[in-house]
């Protein structure tokens, strides 16, 4: 195949395959080509593929549903780990052990998916300021830094979602990330019996 005929062919998956959205937001977003580090000649240094969802806050009744299901999720983990390793975690030395665990149910899978099972059950994600998973890089600091500071101030850098106009936390401001919607399409069934949860009648 012609080289022109290639750089076409690629240049064109990549333009089909981006997740475009209707929120104003993000109207400024870079497409994946840009990001991708190709150029109006058509020239391609490497193809990135991703998802990206529009920035429509979820509602805290959500957000309070997820946070319902981890909590229940980590009680089972305890349960269970607790009787299976008999005292490698859960005891008095094992602080460290039982901080990585609780952290790593949060941090991973936030900064890879955006998502715990809770979030996921839920129908939400956790995403940056382009609409994509965070990255462990900045999950670190949110779950870890953020979510203490959110905590020690009475809990009200928790209950700021249910005053902010964009529905974030503390947390969420100083990671720079939001909690949004994940459209109905790709919502899980669990998620879709739960969708009306704190949604405005219009």
């Amino acid at each position: 195949m012609p080289p022109h005929k290639t750089k076409q062919t690629l240049r064109d998956i990549v333009e089909s395959g981006s997740v475009r959205s209707e929120d104003p937001s993000q109207a400024d977003l870079p497409s994946p080509v840009e990001e991708a580090g190709g150029s109006p000649s058509g020239q391609m240094v490497s193809v990135r593929t991703y998802k990206r969802y529009p920035r429509i806050p979820a509602s805290p009744l959500k957000r309070v549903y997820a946070w319902t299901i981890d909590a229940t999720v980590l009680v089972l983990l305890v349960m269970m780990l607790g009787r299976i390793l008999q005292g490698a975690l859960f005891s008095k030395g094992a602080a460290p052990q039982d901080i990585f665990l609780f952290l790593a149910y949060f941090i991973i899978p936030t900064g890879i998916w955006g998502q715990t099972l809770g979030k996921w059950a839920a129908g939400i994600a956790v995403v940056d300021e382009q609409g994509r998973p965070p990255g462990v890089a900045m999950a670190i600091p949110r779950e870890v830094a953020w979510k203490v500071v959110s905590y020690l101030a009475a809990g009200i850098g928790l209950f700021w979602i249910f005053f902010d106009k964009e529905r974030r936390g503390w947390h969420d401001k100083l990671a720079g990330t939001w909690v949004v919607l994940i459209p109905d399409p790709e919502a899980p069934i669990l998620s879709k019996l739960f969708r009306n949860i704190g949604r405005k009648k219009k």
